[in-house]
This record gives C-alpha cells, sequence and structure tokens, in this order.
C-alpha cells in the first residue's frame, strides 16, 4: 500500500512537523573527527537515558554510523544556522576552524554549542532508507541556551520560546 505514496507530497507533509536541529560527531578510527547535520532527533526514555537519531542510508557519515559508537549530539541554537549548512554539505566537514575538544570518551565536543549530549551508541535498527541509532546518554553538558534552531518545511527558522512555561 505505501508503494503508492509519492515521496514528494510525503515530504511536505512530513516538513510541516517543526523540528529542532542537531550536529552528531564522531572520531573516525584515524582519529579525525566527522559529523552530520540531523534533525530527526527525539528524546526516547530519562531511564536509561536515551534519544534517538536517524542517519539517512545515502549520507556521507553512513557507514560511520554503522560501527562507531561514541558520539555527541549537539543541539544548535539560533546563531548556528552556518554550522549547520556545514555540516549538512555532502562534501564533508572542513573543520579547519570549528573549535571543538575531545569528551570523555574521544566523540568531539563542539565548543559553541550551548547544549551537548555525550552517548554511547545502543542499538542501531533499520528505517528504510534510513539508520535508526539509539543512543545511551552517558554525560550532559548544558549552558544558557539562546532561541532554537529549528527546521520547518524545507527551511531554517529561529523562533523564541515562550517564556514562564514549562511542559513535558
Amino acid at each position: 500500500m505505501d508503494d503508492q505514496i509519492d515521496s514528494r507530497e510525503l515530504r511536505n507533509a512530513l516538513g510541516c512537523f517543526a523540528t529542532g536541529v542537531t550536529v552528531v560527531t564522531m572520531r573516525l578510527p584515524d582519529g579525525r573527527p566527522e559529523g552530520l547535520t540531523v534533525n530527526s532527533f527525539a528524546a526516547v526514555s530519562l531511564h536509561p537515558a536515551l534519544a534517538l537519531f536517524s542517519v539517512n542510508r545515502a549520507s556521507r557519515c553512513a557507514a560511520w554510523f554503522e560501527r562507531i559508537d561514541e558520539i555527541a549530539i549537539h543541539i544548535l541554537d539560533a546563531h548556528h544556522t552556518e554550522l549547520c549548512q556545514r555540516f549538512a554539505r555532502k562534501g564533508g566537514t572542513d573543520w579547519t576552524d570549528i573549535a571543538w575538544q575531545p569528551g570523555r570518551a574521544g566523540a568531539p565536543i563542539l565548543d559553541d554549542c550551548k547544549t551537548g549530549l555525550e552517548c554511547t551508541v545502543q542499538a542501531r535498527l533499520d528505517g528504510g532508507d534510513h539508520i535508526i541509532v539509539i543512543a545511551r546518554i552517558k554525560a550532559i553538558r548544558q549552558h544558557d541556551s539562546h532561541d532554537p534552531l529549528v527546521f520547518y518545511r524545507g527551511h531554517l527558522h529561529s523562533i523564541a520560546p515562550t517564556r514562564n512555561t514549562q511542559c513535558g
């Protein structure tokens, strides 16, 4: 039945759901840092602390996400538009002027990101043309965040959250 769904129409419909934007980083076996912009991020569980994201199998980093277990997830703020676009490039990321430090397990932690999660991959699931990665959160780095960067209808946006309100 799903073979009858037009992929462009589906993409447009799913694009009506605004998502946050993250950059997931890892250290390659030769020691080089690598990363990818990901907007398919979600919390899974508080106990144990789990999050998930998915990676397109055609992505330049897909093979690494199937093998490397230590990763860091960085939640982007509104001023990270250029950083988001840089990690989204198909040809790879130039790390020349990106400030980062190795995390506890070696995954690159981006200095400019206020919220970061150091994780170990717990599971990889088949998600059709994507790999679903479930990550166990081992450490949290959080400082005052700015307005979030969101992806909506194929474009990046900034939103100012409503203050003095909590949900969840």
